[in-house]
């Protein structure tokens, strides 16, 4: 951190600490107005955080930098195991696109799931069907159904 940012955060929390001893909290809903939550509210809409997303959860923190107006174990909420841009990046190095050639299609891409050894995680042969050997199906009614075998009943 420069010397800038510090001295900026520094002027930051002498401000911020002067107007929370100046002024109370409001035990009066504002959210609709100025969008503000109060303590309450805040603690009922972090349980409903909690208790909808499981990377959710509460914590105590540092006791001298707690909030009296918030239940102890309840100071701030953290999230934890959601995915990051390093994560992410990471796993994109799993998935490995091949640039296929073909003289009809030009060109095709092929994608397949690879272990963090770099080969293929799985492997599996797909043999081409060629258009010419296809079965090509008949345009025109159906053919009629064979008749029914019929069994003579023993005399």
């Amino acid at each position: 951190m420069s010397f800038f940012d510090a001295a900026r955060h520094a002027v930051h929390q002498t401000y911020k600490d002067a107007i929370e001893s100046i002024t109370s909290v409001s035990n009066v809903s504002q959210f609709r107005e100025k969008g503000v939550l109060t303590p309450n509210e805040f603690v009922a809409a972090g349980d409903l955080l909690v208790s909808k997303c499981p990377s959710w959860t509460w914590e105590a923190g540092d006791p001298s930098k707690a909030k009296d107006y918030l239940p102890k174990n309840k100071q701030f909420l953290v999230t934890r195991n959601v995915p990051c841009s390093r994560r992410v990046a990471a796993l994109s190095t799993t998935v490995r696109e091949i640039q296929m050639d073909d003289a009809e299609d030009m060109e095709w891409t092929e994608t397949r799931l690879t272990g963090a050894d770099g080969l293929l995680a799985t492997e599996s042969t797909v043999e081409d069907i060629d258009d010419d050997d296809a079965p090509v199906a008949k345009s025109g009614p159906p053919p009629p159904a064979p008749p029914a075998a019929t069994t003579a009943a023993p005399a």
